[in-house]
């Protein structure tokens, strides 16, 4: 492996401790102190995340690393757990998209294997920094993940405080920004036992349930779908003739637009909304 030299940089004024690699080109150099950056964003009294680091961590130490700069808190009803949860991910969808960014660098940073110049313990070394970057990516969207089913079970294990909780955690939402501008606290007025889902809650679970199915690849579509496209109005009432062809186009570019990215679906989920009495 390339030798490693620790270095120390100055910026502001201000110190950094930085490892610098043997004929490291600009684009390489530029990946170093980003990652350097991010590891004074988010480290532990044991480890920084940098270069060197990235280079030889084991899936367990990457494991350990999210361990320790983001501690799991258990959310629970004796405390605010629409706060906790608030919390704990937006500090991991920070880090999340901070890391993801630094992965899209890679068709730079990698040099070419057919370059005569290329030192291959070197692209050797960045290809390990790339692949444990993503799968830091990975266990962190994993974590999110289980905060979002911790938090899901909190809230079905207690409907009398399910509505409550829940217009709490959209008014700190909508404060803090501006990503659920479709939903407001009236979507939260038919939580009760006995009443109908709104439709924008039912649509913000559609892709989650979609997702959670293990044997079928599911594309769920909104519950806007049927009346605008199968049916003649909000009643779901049959339509007076068949479908034409501009209704099957009208339904294939909704079908496009759910895919985002999933070409390979085998089977369609509709919920249907016979005028908010699912």
């Amino acid at each position: 492996m390339p030798t490693w030299s620790p270095d120390v940089t100055k910026a502001d004024g201000v110190e950094r401790n930085s490892v610098v690699l043997p004929n490291m080109d600009v684009h390489q150099t530029q990946l170093a102190a980003e990652i350097a950056l991010l590891g004074e964003a988010f480290q532990t009294d044991h480890t920084i995340l940098s270069l060197r680091f990235l280079s030889s961590a084991t899936p367990t130490d990457l494991v350990s690393f999210v361990d320790a700069v983001f501690p799991t808190n258990s959310l629970s009803l004796m405390n605010d757990p629409c706060q906790d949860f608030l919390r704990q991910t937006r500090c991991l969808r920070k880090f999340k998209t901070k890391a993801q960014k630094l992965t899209t660098l890679s068709s730079n940073v990698l040099p070419c294997s057919e370059h005569h110049s290329v030192n291959h313990l070197l692209a050797i070394c960045f290809a390990q920094v790339f692949s444990n970057l993503r799968y830091l990516t990975f266990v962190v969207a994993q974590r999110i993940l289980h905060l979002e089913t911790n938090f899901f079970n909190i809230m079905i294990s207690a409907p009398s405080r399910c509505k409550a909780l829940l217009s709490s955690m959209i008014s700190q939402v909508s404060l803090s920004s501006p990503s659920l501008p479709f939903l407001t606290s009236k979507n939260l007025q038919r939580l009760e036992d006995g009443h109908w889902l709104d439709d924008e809650i039912v649509n913000y679970f559609v892709p989650k349930w979609c997702a959670a199915a293990e044997s079928r690849k599911v594309l769920g579509l909104s519950s806007f779908f049927a009346s605008k496209v199968l049916f003649r109005d909000a009643w779901c009432n049959t339509a007076n003739s068949c479908l034409k062809e501009d209704d099957l186009l009208t339904a294939v570019r909704w079908c496009c637009m759910a895919e985002s990215g999933k070409t390979d679906w085998d089977c369609l989920f509709l919920p249907i909304n016979e005028a908010n009495i699912h």
